[in-house]
Protein backbone atom coordinates (compact mmCIF):
# COMPACT_ATOMS: atom_id res chain seq x y z
CA UNK A 1 0.00 0.00 0.00
CA UNK A 2 1.30 3.33 -1.08
CA UNK A 3 1.48 6.57 1.19
CA UNK A 4 -0.42 9.34 0.31
CA UNK A 5 2.31 11.44 0.81
CA UNK A 6 5.68 11.83 -2.15
CA UNK A 7 3.92 8.21 -3.43
CA UNK A 8 1.92 9.46 -5.72
CA UNK A 9 1.68 11.55 -8.71
CA UNK A 10 2.39 15.49 -7.00
CA UNK A 11 0.12 16.67 -9.98
CA UNK A 12 -1.95 15.56 -13.00
CA UNK A 13 0.04 14.82 -16.15
CA UNK A 14 -2.85 14.07 -18.00
CA UNK A 15 -2.09 15.69 -22.20
CA UNK A 16 -4.95 18.10 -22.94
CA UNK A 17 -5.08 19.65 -26.10
CA UNK A 18 -2.05 21.15 -27.13
CA UNK A 19 0.02 18.59 -26.26
CA UNK A 20 0.25 20.48 -22.45
CA UNK A 21 -0.10 18.88 -19.84
CA UNK A 22 -2.90 19.31 -16.81
CA UNK A 23 -0.71 20.32 -13.88
CA UNK A 24 -3.55 20.03 -11.54
CA UNK A 25 -3.04 18.36 -8.31
CA UNK A 26 -4.34 14.81 -7.81
CA UNK A 27 -7.96 14.01 -7.31
CA UNK A 28 -8.01 11.68 -3.52
CA UNK A 29 -5.67 8.76 -4.12
CA UNK A 30 -5.37 8.57 -7.72
CA UNK A 31 -3.01 9.86 -9.98
CA UNK A 32 -5.69 12.20 -11.40
CA UNK A 33 -7.36 15.38 -11.01
CA UNK A 34 -10.82 16.20 -10.49
CA UNK A 35 -11.11 17.29 -13.40
CA UNK A 36 -9.87 13.80 -15.49
CA UNK A 37 -10.63 11.33 -12.65
CA UNK A 38 -13.21 9.26 -14.02
CA UNK A 39 -14.71 8.38 -10.85
CA UNK A 40 -18.27 8.50 -11.21
CA UNK A 41 -18.98 9.86 -7.60
CA UNK A 42 -16.32 12.34 -7.32
CA UNK A 43 -17.11 15.52 -5.76
CA UNK A 44 -19.42 17.51 -8.31
CA UNK A 45 -19.05 20.33 -6.84
CA UNK A 46 -15.15 20.89 -6.84
CA UNK A 47 -15.60 19.63 -10.68
CA UNK A 48 -17.83 22.18 -11.21
CA UNK A 49 -15.94 24.84 -9.87
CA UNK A 50 -13.75 23.91 -12.16
CA UNK A 51 -15.19 23.88 -15.26
CA UNK A 52 -16.67 27.68 -13.98
CA UNK A 53 -13.02 28.84 -13.84
CA UNK A 54 -11.91 27.09 -17.61
CA UNK A 55 -14.59 28.72 -19.09
CA UNK A 56 -13.65 31.90 -17.55
CA UNK A 57 -10.50 31.45 -19.08
CA UNK A 58 -9.43 33.40 -22.15
CA UNK A 59 -8.44 29.44 -23.86
CA UNK A 60 -11.33 27.37 -22.33
CA UNK A 61 -9.98 24.00 -22.55
CA UNK A 62 -12.21 20.74 -21.41
CA UNK A 63 -10.09 18.33 -23.33
CA UNK A 64 -10.03 14.68 -21.62
CA UNK A 65 -12.45 15.76 -19.02
CA UNK A 66 -14.34 13.21 -17.41
CA UNK A 67 -18.14 14.89 -16.80
CA UNK A 68 -20.22 12.99 -14.09
CA UNK A 69 -23.71 11.55 -15.04
CA UNK A 70 -26.15 13.78 -15.66
CA UNK A 71 -24.22 16.41 -15.95
CA UNK A 72 -26.57 19.72 -17.27
CA UNK A 73 -25.16 22.97 -19.47
CA UNK A 74 -29.17 23.79 -20.20
CA UNK A 75 -29.67 27.25 -21.24
CA UNK A 76 -26.10 28.19 -20.82
CA UNK A 77 -24.02 31.07 -23.09
CA UNK A 78 -20.59 29.61 -23.49
CA UNK A 79 -17.70 31.23 -24.54
CA UNK A 80 -16.60 32.17 -28.08
CA UNK A 81 -14.39 29.24 -28.37
CA UNK A 82 -14.87 26.04 -26.06
CA UNK A 83 -12.81 22.80 -26.74
CA UNK A 84 -14.55 19.04 -25.22
CA UNK A 85 -11.65 17.44 -27.25
CA UNK A 86 -11.64 13.54 -26.28
CA UNK A 87 -14.02 14.30 -23.50
CA UNK A 88 -15.92 11.34 -21.75
CA UNK A 89 -19.64 12.15 -20.37
CA UNK A 90 -20.13 9.51 -18.05
CA UNK A 91 -23.70 9.93 -18.45
CA UNK A 92 -26.98 11.47 -19.65
CA UNK A 93 -25.86 15.59 -20.64
CA UNK A 94 -28.28 18.00 -21.12
CA UNK A 95 -26.89 21.29 -23.76
CA UNK A 96 -30.38 21.73 -24.50
CA UNK A 97 -30.55 25.84 -25.59
CA UNK A 98 -27.10 26.23 -24.78
CA UNK A 99 -25.84 28.76 -26.79
CA UNK A 100 -21.73 28.46 -28.23
CA UNK A 101 -20.73 31.68 -29.13
CA UNK A 102 -17.79 30.63 -31.32
CA UNK A 103 -16.05 27.31 -32.62
CA UNK A 104 -17.20 24.14 -30.45
CA UNK A 105 -14.74 21.04 -30.79
CA UNK A 106 -16.27 18.07 -29.32
CA UNK A 107 -13.87 15.83 -31.54
CA UNK A 108 -13.34 12.16 -30.53
CA UNK A 109 -15.61 12.97 -26.90
CA UNK A 110 -17.74 10.13 -25.79
CA UNK A 111 -21.07 10.45 -24.55
CA UNK A 112 -21.51 7.41 -22.53
CA UNK A 113 -25.26 8.07 -21.73
CA UNK A 114 -27.95 9.90 -23.89
CA UNK A 115 -26.55 13.43 -25.16
CA UNK A 116 -29.35 16.09 -25.84
CA UNK A 117 -28.22 19.57 -27.79
CA UNK A 118 -32.35 20.33 -28.41
CA UNK A 119 -32.66 23.71 -29.37
CA UNK A 120 -28.53 24.83 -28.83
CA UNK A 121 -27.16 27.30 -31.33
CA UNK A 122 -23.28 26.94 -32.69
CA UNK A 123 -22.51 30.31 -34.02
CA UNK A 124 -19.23 29.34 -34.57
CA UNK A 125 -17.79 26.21 -35.91
CA UNK A 126 -19.31 22.94 -34.42
CA UNK A 127 -16.85 19.75 -34.94
CA UNK A 128 -17.85 16.24 -33.43
CA UNK A 129 -15.33 14.50 -35.95
CA UNK A 130 -14.75 10.67 -34.50
CA UNK A 131 -17.25 11.66 -31.69
CA UNK A 132 -19.09 8.67 -29.94
CA UNK A 133 -22.57 8.70 -29.01
CA UNK A 134 -23.21 5.30 -27.38
CA UNK A 135 -26.76 6.19 -26.80
CA UNK A 136 -29.28 8.68 -28.03
CA UNK A 137 -28.18 12.14 -29.51
CA UNK A 138 -30.48 14.44 -30.24
CA UNK A 139 -29.96 17.68 -32.15
CA UNK A 140 -33.51 18.62 -32.42
CA UNK A 141 -33.98 22.11 -34.02
CA UNK A 142 -30.22 23.02 -33.74
CA UNK A 143 -29.18 25.69 -35.63
CA UNK A 144 -25.48 25.39 -36.65
CA UNK A 145 -24.17 28.61 -38.09
CA UNK A 146 -21.02 27.93 -39.57
CA UNK A 147 -19.32 24.85 -40.88
CA UNK A 148 -20.71 21.18 -38.82
CA UNK A 149 -18.50 18.09 -39.38
CA UNK A 150 -19.29 14.61 -38.15
CA UNK A 151 -16.89 12.58 -39.68
CA UNK A 152 -16.25 9.33 -38.48
CA UNK A 153 -18.76 9.76 -35.45
CA UNK A 154 -20.86 6.79 -34.25
CA UNK A 155 -24.19 6.71 -33.20
CA UNK A 156 -25.35 3.74 -31.69
CA UNK A 157 -28.89 4.99 -31.25
CA UNK A 158 -31.74 7.11 -32.27
CA UNK A 159 -30.09 10.23 -34.02
CA UNK A 160 -32.40 12.86 -34.94
CA UNK A 161 -31.44 16.02 -36.38
CA UNK A 162 -35.43 16.97 -36.95
CA UNK A 163 -35.76 20.50 -38.25
CA UNK A 164 -32.20 21.38 -37.47
CA UNK A 165 -30.44 23.99 -40.05
CA UNK A 166 -27.28 23.30 -40.98
CA UNK A 167 -26.48 27.63 -42.22
CA UNK A 168 -22.64 26.21 -43.52
CA UNK A 169 -20.95 23.31 -44.89
CA UNK A 170 -22.00 19.62 -43.22
CA UNK A 171 -19.99 16.78 -43.07
CA UNK A 172 -20.50 13.40 -42.66
CA UNK A 173 -18.18 11.51 -43.71
CA UNK A 174 -17.19 8.08 -42.53
CA UNK A 175 -20.16 8.64 -39.97
CA UNK A 176 -21.99 5.61 -38.56
CA UNK A 177 -25.69 5.12 -38.11
CA UNK A 178 -26.48 2.06 -36.20
CA UNK A 179 -30.03 2.80 -35.56
CA UNK A 180 -32.32 6.04 -37.04
CA UNK A 181 -30.86 9.20 -38.48
CA UNK A 182 -33.72 11.76 -38.46
CA UNK A 183 -33.51 14.59 -40.49
CA UNK A 184 -37.18 14.90 -41.16
CA UNK A 185 -37.32 18.70 -41.84
CA UNK A 186 -33.90 19.48 -41.61
CA UNK A 187 -32.16 22.73 -43.65
CA UNK A 188 -28.89 22.25 -45.31
CA UNK A 189 -27.98 25.93 -46.62
CA UNK A 190 -24.41 24.87 -47.91
CA UNK A 191 -23.00 21.75 -49.28
CA UNK A 192 -23.76 18.44 -47.81
CA UNK A 193 -21.80 15.20 -47.64
CA UNK A 194 -22.69 11.71 -46.74
CA UNK A 195 -19.82 9.78 -47.38
CA UNK A 196 -19.06 6.48 -46.98
CA UNK A 197 -15.59 4.32 -46.60
CA UNK A 198 -14.31 0.61 -47.18
CA UNK A 199 -14.26 0.86 -42.66
CA UNK A 200 -17.05 2.44 -41.65
CA UNK A 201 -19.50 0.94 -44.13
CA UNK A 202 -21.86 3.02 -46.10
CA UNK A 203 -23.19 5.25 -43.29
CA UNK A 204 -26.89 4.01 -43.19
CA UNK A 205 -27.69 1.37 -41.45
CA UNK A 206 -29.57 -1.15 -43.80
CA UNK A 207 -31.78 -2.21 -40.98
CA UNK A 208 -32.96 1.00 -39.71
CA UNK A 209 -32.45 3.70 -42.36
CA UNK A 210 -32.11 7.51 -42.71
CA UNK A 211 -35.44 9.76 -42.95
CA UNK A 212 -35.22 12.62 -45.22
CA UNK A 213 -38.61 13.57 -45.90
CA UNK A 214 -39.27 17.56 -46.19
CA UNK A 215 -35.41 18.37 -45.94
CA UNK A 216 -34.19 21.10 -47.88
CA UNK A 217 -31.00 21.27 -49.51
CA UNK A 218 -30.10 24.90 -50.77
CA UNK A 219 -27.31 24.15 -52.57
CA UNK A 220 -28.60 20.84 -54.36
CA UNK A 221 -25.56 20.93 -56.83
CA UNK A 222 -23.12 20.44 -54.34
CA UNK A 223 -25.15 17.68 -52.25
CA UNK A 224 -23.21 14.64 -52.01
CA UNK A 225 -24.62 11.06 -50.68
CA UNK A 226 -21.86 8.68 -51.64
CA UNK A 227 -21.36 5.06 -51.02
CA UNK A 228 -24.45 5.00 -48.49
CA UNK A 229 -26.85 2.57 -48.46
CA UNK A 230 -30.30 4.03 -49.32
CA UNK A 231 -32.57 1.11 -49.07
CA UNK A 232 -34.49 2.34 -46.19
CA UNK A 233 -33.75 5.97 -46.72
CA UNK A 234 -37.06 7.96 -47.56
CA UNK A 235 -37.35 11.80 -49.12
CA UNK A 236 -40.81 12.57 -49.57
CA UNK A 237 -41.48 16.28 -50.24
CA UNK A 238 -37.15 16.73 -50.80
CA UNK A 239 -36.27 17.74 -54.13
CA UNK A 240 -33.38 15.63 -55.24
CA UNK A 241 -33.57 16.66 -58.88
CA UNK A 242 -29.81 17.88 -58.53
CA UNK A 243 -28.48 15.97 -55.43
CA UNK A 244 -25.17 14.03 -56.41
CA UNK A 245 -26.13 10.36 -55.77
CA UNK A 246 -22.68 8.17 -56.45
CA UNK A 247 -22.52 4.64 -55.96
CA UNK A 248 -25.43 4.28 -53.85
CA UNK A 249 -27.67 1.47 -53.15
CA UNK A 250 -31.47 1.68 -53.48
CA UNK A 251 -34.67 0.26 -52.23
CA UNK A 252 -34.98 -3.16 -54.38
CA UNK A 253 -38.98 -3.67 -55.65
CA UNK A 254 -40.38 -7.53 -55.67
CA UNK A 255 -38.47 -9.15 -59.28
CA UNK A 256 -35.83 -6.39 -59.81
CA UNK A 257 -35.39 -2.45 -60.19
CA UNK A 258 -34.74 -0.24 -57.83
CA UNK A 259 -37.17 1.84 -55.89
CA UNK A 260 -37.38 3.89 -53.18
CA UNK A 261 -38.31 3.17 -49.35
CA UNK A 262 -41.09 5.78 -49.18
CA UNK A 263 -43.67 3.73 -51.63
CA UNK A 264 -43.26 0.35 -49.08
CA UNK A 265 -43.67 1.97 -45.19
CA UNK A 266 -44.63 4.31 -43.47
CA UNK A 267 -43.63 4.71 -39.78
CA UNK A 268 -47.13 5.16 -38.08
CA UNK A 269 -49.09 2.67 -40.11
CA UNK A 270 -46.73 0.51 -42.19
CA UNK A 271 -48.83 0.94 -44.76
CA UNK A 272 -47.94 2.81 -48.23
CA UNK A 273 -47.34 6.78 -48.21
CA UNK A 274 -49.47 8.76 -50.21
CA UNK A 275 -49.37 7.48 -53.79
CA UNK A 276 -49.33 11.21 -55.58
CA UNK A 277 -46.40 12.42 -53.14
CA UNK A 278 -44.41 9.17 -53.80
CA UNK A 279 -44.63 9.44 -57.62
CA UNK A 280 -43.49 13.30 -57.32
CA UNK A 281 -40.27 11.63 -55.86
CA UNK A 282 -39.76 9.12 -58.58
CA UNK A 283 -39.97 11.73 -61.04
CA UNK A 284 -37.67 13.79 -59.81
CA UNK A 285 -35.25 10.84 -59.06
CA UNK A 286 -36.01 10.10 -62.83
CA UNK A 287 -35.05 13.55 -63.61
CA UNK A 288 -32.15 13.18 -61.64
CA UNK A 289 -30.87 9.78 -63.56
CA UNK A 290 -31.22 10.96 -66.82
CA UNK A 291 -29.06 14.32 -66.64
CA UNK A 292 -26.60 11.38 -65.08
CA UNK A 293 -27.50 9.15 -68.22
CA UNK A 294 -27.95 6.63 -65.83
CA UNK A 295 -30.88 5.05 -68.04
CA UNK A 296 -31.40 1.76 -66.33
CA UNK A 297 -32.12 3.65 -63.12
CA UNK A 298 -33.95 6.20 -64.84
CA UNK A 299 -36.30 3.45 -66.24
CA UNK A 300 -36.22 2.27 -62.49
CA UNK A 301 -37.56 5.38 -61.09
CA UNK A 302 -39.86 5.88 -64.26
CA UNK A 303 -41.28 2.58 -63.58
CA UNK A 304 -42.09 3.56 -59.89
CA UNK A 305 -43.40 6.51 -60.69
CA UNK A 306 -46.19 5.07 -62.98
CA UNK A 307 -47.02 2.37 -60.42
CA UNK A 308 -47.90 5.05 -58.35
CA UNK A 309 -49.87 7.29 -60.24
CA UNK A 310 -51.89 3.73 -61.22
CA UNK A 311 -52.41 2.92 -57.29
CA UNK A 312 -53.02 6.73 -56.45
CA UNK A 313 -57.01 6.48 -57.72
CA UNK A 314 -58.63 8.27 -54.79
CA UNK A 315 -62.39 6.64 -55.85
CA UNK A 316 -64.32 6.18 -52.00
CA UNK A 317 -65.64 3.08 -53.26
CA UNK A 318 -62.91 0.26 -52.73
CA UNK A 319 -64.28 -2.07 -55.64
CA UNK A 320 -64.32 1.03 -58.08
CA UNK A 321 -61.07 2.24 -57.20
CA UNK A 322 -59.52 -1.92 -57.68
CA UNK A 323 -61.06 -1.58 -61.16
CA UNK A 324 -59.11 1.40 -61.51
CA UNK A 325 -55.81 0.25 -60.35
CA UNK A 326 -56.06 -3.20 -62.58
CA UNK A 327 -58.27 -2.35 -65.52
CA UNK A 328 -57.36 0.95 -66.62
CA UNK A 329 -55.43 2.35 -69.80
CA UNK A 330 -51.78 2.16 -67.28
CA UNK A 331 -52.60 -0.60 -65.61
CA UNK A 332 -52.40 -2.23 -69.55
CA UNK A 333 -49.75 0.20 -70.04
CA UNK A 334 -47.78 -1.56 -67.09
CA UNK A 335 -49.54 -5.68 -67.89
CA UNK A 336 -48.32 -5.10 -71.11
CA UNK A 337 -45.40 -3.76 -71.80
CA UNK A 338 -43.90 -2.55 -67.89
CA UNK A 339 -45.08 1.06 -68.76
CA UNK A 340 -42.68 0.99 -71.53
CA UNK A 341 -39.76 -0.12 -69.90
CA UNK A 342 -39.56 -3.54 -70.96
CA UNK A 343 -39.36 -4.21 -74.85
CA UNK A 344 -39.10 -7.64 -73.91
CA UNK A 345 -42.38 -8.37 -72.41
CA UNK A 346 -43.93 -6.41 -75.13
CA UNK A 347 -42.52 -8.96 -77.71
CA UNK A 348 -43.50 -11.61 -75.64
CA UNK A 349 -47.13 -10.79 -75.78
CA UNK A 350 -46.56 -10.36 -79.06
CA UNK A 351 -45.27 -13.72 -79.88
CA UNK A 352 -48.12 -15.15 -77.44
CA UNK A 353 -51.37 -13.42 -78.78
CA UNK A 354 -50.28 -14.75 -82.23
CA UNK A 355 -50.12 -18.45 -81.16
CA UNK A 356 -52.84 -18.11 -78.97
CA UNK A 357 -54.77 -17.44 -81.94
CA UNK A 358 -53.31 -19.83 -84.26
CA UNK A 359 -53.83 -22.53 -81.58
CA UNK A 360 -57.60 -20.94 -81.90
CA UNK A 361 -57.68 -21.38 -85.61
CA UNK A 362 -56.59 -24.29 -85.69
CA UNK A 363 -58.20 -26.24 -83.05
CA UNK A 364 -61.28 -24.98 -82.00
CA UNK A 365 -64.43 -25.92 -83.83
CA UNK A 366 -66.18 -22.71 -85.37
CA UNK A 367 -63.19 -20.99 -86.28
CA UNK A 368 -61.57 -23.33 -88.68
CA UNK A 369 -60.12 -21.44 -92.04
CA UNK A 370 -60.71 -22.42 -95.53
CA UNK A 371 -59.00 -21.78 -98.71
CA UNK A 372 -60.48 -20.49 -101.86
CA UNK A 373 -60.89 -24.05 -102.92
CA UNK A 374 -63.22 -25.62 -100.70
CA UNK A 375 -66.77 -24.10 -100.34
CA UNK A 376 -67.59 -21.82 -97.96
CA UNK A 377 -70.50 -24.29 -97.23
CA UNK A 378 -67.87 -27.12 -96.58
CA UNK A 379 -65.40 -25.73 -93.27
CA UNK A 380 -62.46 -27.11 -94.15
CA UNK A 381 -59.16 -26.38 -91.36
CA UNK A 382 -56.15 -25.87 -92.61
CA UNK A 383 -53.78 -28.90 -92.31
CA UNK A 384 -50.73 -27.64 -89.91
CA UNK A 385 -50.25 -25.83 -87.04
CA UNK A 386 -47.98 -23.56 -88.88
CA UNK A 387 -50.03 -22.48 -91.59
CA UNK A 388 -52.36 -20.87 -88.46
CA UNK A 389 -49.76 -19.51 -86.93
CA UNK A 390 -48.41 -17.96 -90.48
CA UNK A 391 -52.44 -16.67 -90.90
CA UNK A 392 -52.47 -15.01 -86.91
CA UNK A 393 -49.75 -13.38 -87.70
CA UNK A 394 -50.81 -11.80 -90.72
CA UNK A 395 -54.26 -10.45 -88.80
CA UNK A 396 -52.27 -9.39 -86.01
CA UNK A 397 -50.14 -7.33 -88.46
CA UNK A 398 -53.50 -6.24 -90.27
CA UNK A 399 -52.30 -7.60 -93.43
CA UNK A 400 -55.05 -7.92 -96.13
CA UNK A 401 -53.56 -10.24 -98.74
CA UNK A 402 -54.10 -13.52 -96.78
CA UNK A 403 -53.62 -16.89 -97.95
CA UNK A 404 -56.76 -18.26 -96.00
CA UNK A 405 -59.61 -17.08 -94.37
CA UNK A 406 -62.55 -17.70 -91.76
CA UNK A 407 -65.14 -20.49 -92.73
CA UNK A 408 -67.37 -18.48 -90.27
CA UNK A 409 -68.52 -15.28 -89.23
CA UNK A 410 -66.89 -15.38 -85.42
CA UNK A 411 -63.68 -16.67 -87.04
CA UNK A 412 -63.51 -13.08 -88.53
CA UNK A 413 -64.33 -11.60 -85.33
CA UNK A 414 -61.35 -13.29 -83.76
CA UNK A 415 -59.19 -11.80 -86.35
CA UNK A 416 -60.43 -8.52 -85.89
CA UNK A 417 -60.03 -8.29 -82.54
CA UNK A 418 -56.33 -9.67 -83.10
CA UNK A 419 -55.37 -6.66 -85.52
CA UNK A 420 -56.80 -4.49 -82.96
CA UNK A 421 -54.64 -6.47 -80.20
CA UNK A 422 -52.06 -5.88 -82.82
CA UNK A 423 -51.49 -2.54 -82.80
CA UNK A 424 -52.01 -2.18 -79.73
CA UNK A 425 -48.84 -4.47 -79.08
CA UNK A 426 -46.85 -3.33 -81.77
CA UNK A 427 -47.51 0.28 -81.10
CA UNK A 428 -45.98 -0.77 -77.15
CA UNK A 429 -43.28 -2.81 -78.46
CA UNK A 430 -42.05 -0.24 -81.04
CA UNK A 431 -42.42 2.66 -77.73
CA UNK A 432 -40.35 0.40 -75.80
CA UNK A 433 -37.50 -0.52 -78.20
CA UNK A 434 -37.26 3.66 -78.71
CA UNK A 435 -37.01 4.69 -75.37
CA UNK A 436 -33.98 1.67 -74.79
CA UNK A 437 -32.12 3.17 -78.14
CA UNK A 438 -32.79 7.05 -76.97
CA UNK A 439 -30.96 6.37 -74.54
Amino acid sequence: MQEDTGRHASVCRVVMHGDKECGRPPYGQGDRCVCHSDDPSKDAAAFGDEVSAVLASSEPDLSRFVFPPGWTVSGATLPDSVCYEHAVFLGDVSFERARFGGAAVFDWASFKGEASFRGARFLGEASFEGTDFEQGASFLWVVFSAPSRFSHASFGDLASFQGTEFGGEAVFAGTRFADEANFNGAVFRGEVAFVGDWLIGAVFAEDAGADFTYARFGQPTATLFCQVSLRRAQFLGTDVREVDFTDVTWARRPGGGSAVWDEFADPETGTGREFGLVAQLYRRLKENYEEQRDYVRAGDFHFGEMEMRRLADPHPNRVFRLLAQNLSLIALYRFFSGYGESYRLAGVWILGTITAFAALFAWVPGFSLQTDQVPPRVPHPVQGFWQCWLYSAMCFLLRSDRPFRSARLRGDGASLVEGVLGAVLVALFVLAVNRRLKR
